[in-house]
């Protein structure tokens, strides 16, 4: 039976969340204990209109598939210690928001990360070294920026048709523009 809970603090010892923990809460927003450090598949259930964001200090370093099919966060603040996105995390998803916070670390995003969903801009940071296949197919995204230069954008190892998307015909690099149509 599905919960309206308005707030919810979570304690500070708290290490892991679990699948399924918050399934039929209706969160709208979420900190993240800075002590978790796992976060096993589907901990938020299906809760399409959840802002989630990581304390100050946290050390997790990927993130998982937090929804599916039109359910998990609407909105995410990605913390620096974060250093992937795992396959399909935010498939056909609600995501409509990615922050990545300063000094952000992501390496890698993973296949099908971002599959389906909303999303319609990214500013991607200048840490990114791969992106899987179909990450970003079938979404509705328009922009891309990227953090870094020209010369590390083309460093980025890209999967089979990564991007997946007509509407998008450039990222735009610290130093100028890549064409994605050539």
């Amino acid at each position: 039976m599905p919960v309206n809970l308005v707030e919810l603090t979570l304690p500070e010892t708290l290490t892991a969340l679990l699948s399924k923990t918050f399934v039929g809460v209706g969160l709208s927003d979420i900190t993240i204990p800075k002590n978790v450090t796992v976060m096993m598949d589907f901990p938020i259930g299906y809760n399409s209109k959840l802002t989630m964001r990581f304390e100050e200090g946290t050390e997790i370093t990927t993130i998982n598939i937090l929804g599916g099919e039109w359910n998990g966060p609407a909105e995410i603040i990605i913390p620096p210690s974060v250093t992937a996105i795992a396959d399909c995390a935010f498939y056909k998803g609600p995501l409509q928001t990615i922050i990545f916070e300063e000094g952000s670390q992501l390496e890698s995003i993973g296949e099908m990360a971002f599959n389906g969903s909303p999303i319609t801009e990214i500013s991607l940071p200048a840490s990114l070294k791969s992106i899987g296949e179909s990450a970003f197919e079938a979404s509705e995204l328009t922009a891309i920026t990227f953090a870094g230069t020209i010369e590390q954008w083309n460093a980025i190892t890209k999967g089979t048709n990564w991007l997946g998307n007509e509407d998008v015909s450039k990222v735009t690099c610290s130093d100028g523009e890549v064409s994605l149509t050539d």
